[in-house]
């Protein structure tokens, strides 16, 4: 029996024979999972690493995500789906603000296309996911295209890093960019840390020779992981995986950090891929001074001039999309024209990007849409990741692994915001993420007294 979804029941059926929880079936009954609503989240998960425009700043992924909002539009017409109402509330509130700050920016055409990729990240595309899940197989298959798409970017990552094609860092082509190229030097470190996690959570409930596979595939990610060069993933990745951890036991938790480190270790500093740069880039994480590493300083420029913009705005801030527009009247001094992408030598394509951010998400929400904004974000935020906390504890030990990978990617959404905010074709994933821990800590028990949906 399946329960409602605020108020509509609709049944399954669960043969004795099923697949241990957190596992994705196999024959028709993943022909029939790939081809569902679930199916297209995974379907846009996967075509993240595909990041061609399309034209006015889309990407393959969001016409998927344009299909799925209006398939779910028409399930939920049909079968009567609603949502709880703490959920509705959430992702309400959130369009509700986001609405006001667009109407209280300076420039009405660009608040407004600001306002509308908003609504898509944080209220349509999160509100189809949660619709789209029947049970936590669903939510295995799209943690298992996560993987996948960290692999992906994982094998190009370690490719450009021994070839020198990645993107330029101190002079050289070493930084791994994935398949997402020397202008968005943060999105596949984005990809594979969540791969971590996600492979962290599921070897917690896998048996046998698919354990040691999740964990294995966890460890080897580290090592292009590392070489993205991105602290801010890395410090998200670390404290997500400890949280993951913790839901695996005492004895698993030691272990698995143990062979973890061991593993970082030995293949990025034993076989010196890049352990050199690697090493300078985890001691510039708390350097405030000039060098080595002067993005470190112009990070914490942004993040003081972000909170002056919120001093002089504190209401409904600036409006969308608007902190560039701001940022020279309340930056340093010290704070650098832009940052350097691309790659470096014969016919590379070195540019200078703008800094048009704060590189911290909840800094750039408090700017642009003031205390009125961000209530809601970080609300839609810490209550769906606590949520997903309390379902995951409070549900059967047998499917804890799932539940504890939503909980770590949840966390580690959470944290790299401190660090980095949204930007380019891994944007959706965010949404992606958002959905999955709504539905995992509110949605999957409706009905008071139940069992949580998907359990045997």
């Amino acid at each position: 029996m399946r329960p409602t979804l605020g108020g509509t029941t609709l049944t399954t059926h669960q043969s004795q024979g099923a697949a241990p929880l957190g596992a994705v079936p196999t024959g028709p009954s993943l022909l029939r999972q790939v081809c569902s609503s679930a199916g297209l989240v995974a379907l846009m998960v996967l075509l993240v690493c595909v990041p061609v425009p399309l034209g006015g700043g889309a990407f393959p992924a969001d016409a998927v995500s344009a299909l799925l909002v209006a398939v779910v539009a028409v399930q939920a017409w049909r079968d009567g789906l609603r949502l709880r109402p703490v959920t509705a509330v959430l992702l309400g509130t959130v369009v509700l603000a986001a609405s006001v700050a667009a109407l209280a920016g300076v420039d009405t055409a660009q608040s407004l296309e600001a306002w509308a990729r908003y609504l898509q990240l944080f209220a349509l595309v999160p509100l189809a996911v949660v619709l789209a899940m029947r049970d936590r197989r669903d939510v295995a298959l799209i943690l298992h295209a996560l993987v996948v798409a960290a692999l992906v970017q994982g094998v190009v990552s370690v490719v450009q890093a021994v070839t020198g094609t990645g993107a330029t860092f101190q002079g050289m082509n070493v930084r791994a960019t994935g398949t997402f190229g020397g202008e968005d030097v943060i999105a596949a470190s984005v990809i594979i840390g969540l791969g971590v996690i996600a492979c962290l959570g599921l070897a917690i409930s896998a048996a046998g020779w698919w354990r040691i596979a999740y964990a294995a595939t966890a460890a080897g990610l580290l090592v292009p992981l590392g070489l993205t060069l991105s602290r801010g993933s890395w410090l998200a990745t670390a404290a997500a995986a400890l949280v993951v951890l913790l839901f695996a036991g005492g004895r698993a938790f030691v272990a698995t950090a143990a062979c973890g480190a061991a593993a970082a270790v030995v293949l990025v500093g034993g076989f010196g891929i890049g352990s050199e740069i690697v090493g300078e880039r985890i001691a510039s994480i708390g350097d405030t001074t000039q060098a080595p590493d002067p993005s470190t300083n112009d990070r914490y420029a942004l993040w003081s001039t972000a909170v002056d913009i919120w001093l002089d705005h504190p209401g409904t801030g600036v409006g969308l999309r608007e902190f560039a527009r701001y940022r020279d009247t309340y930056a340093p001094l010290s704070l650098s024209s832009g940052s350097t992408v691309g790659q470096s030598g014969p016919g590379g394509n070195l540019a200078q990007q703008e800094l048009l951010s704060p590189h911290n998400q909840y800094l750039l929400v408090l700017a642009e849409q003031g205390g009125v904004g961000f209530v809601p974000f970080a609300a839609l935020l810490i209550v769906s990741a606590a949520a997903a906390v309390w379902a995951t504890l409070r549900g059967p030990t047998k499917g804890r692994g799932v539940g504890a990978a939503v909980v770590g990617i949840a966390v580690w959404q959470l944290l790299n915001f401190v660090y980095g905010d949204l930007g380019g074709a891994t944007s959706l994933v965010t949404a992606v993420i958002i959905g999955l821990a709504l539905w995992y800590g509110l949605e999957q028990g409706a009905d008071k007294g139940a069992p949580a949906r998907g359990a045997p």
